[in-house]
């Protein structure tokens, strides 16, 4: 439950940082500015949801779905379909980890689709 503890206080810090500042000091980021936040989220994202149970690696991929809805919210630019992908295999992650809590061969599988969309994204 560690992991999971630290992958969404890693999400909010660097969501707030780039959302939640106000007048002057907010930060906007352009299309490969979300996309380099988005990427370093699911690197740190994917090991720790391979080492969890299928039914905490959902809950953990329910703040990252929240994160990959929040950013399509902008112009993704060049990024919009890999973002569609990313969002399809999440959605489809935590309905299986929901599903098979305790073990679940599609959840790993998901999450290395997941890592390999990732690697689309710029560094």
């Amino acid at each position: 439950m560690n992991a999971s503890r630290l992958l969404v206080a890693s999400v909010l810090i660097t969501l707030g940082c780039g959302f939640g500042c106000s007048g002057k000091h907010r930060q906007t980021l352009d299309a490969e500015g979300h996309a380099r936040l988005m990427r370093k989220i699911l690197q740190d994202f994917v090991p720790a949801a391979k080492k969890a149970p299928p039914g905490e690696a959902a809950t953990m991929g329910s703040e990252v779905l929240e994160s990959l809805t929040l950013h399509q919210k902008t112009d993704l630019g060049e990024y919009t379909d890999t973002y569609a992908q990313l969002t399809t295999k999440c959605e489809k992650m935590i309905e299986e980890g929901k599903r098979n809590p305790k073990a679940s061969p599609a959840v790993p599988k998901l999450l290395d689709e997941m890592a390999t969309l990732a690697k689309k994204l710029p560094e």
